[in-house]
């Protein structure tokens, strides 16, 4: 689902809000990006051993660039 709406460009050059009511408010937030978490694994340990998360960049006041980033 993710894969698809980042092929779709759909959120290239959309505002915050049309992002937001399109997949919700973000796990993070900073003035020029939004962060959305999508898998978080962990071992034992309290640290993720795997993290995926959707950022969605902005410039001025519109999405620049959207991608995926895996952590290990």
């Amino acid at each position: 689902m993710v894969d698809d709406l980042i092929a779709s460009r759909i959120l290239l050059g959309s505002d915050s809000a049309k992002v937001t009511g399109l997949i919700g408010h973000p796990d993070h937030r900073e003035p020029d990006l939004f962060v959305y978490d999508i898998v978080m694994n962990y071992d034992s340990d309290i640290e993720p051993k795997h993290v995926k998360t959707l950022e969605v960049h902005f410039t001025e006041t519109l999405v620049d660039t959207a991608f995926l980033r895996n952590w290990k």
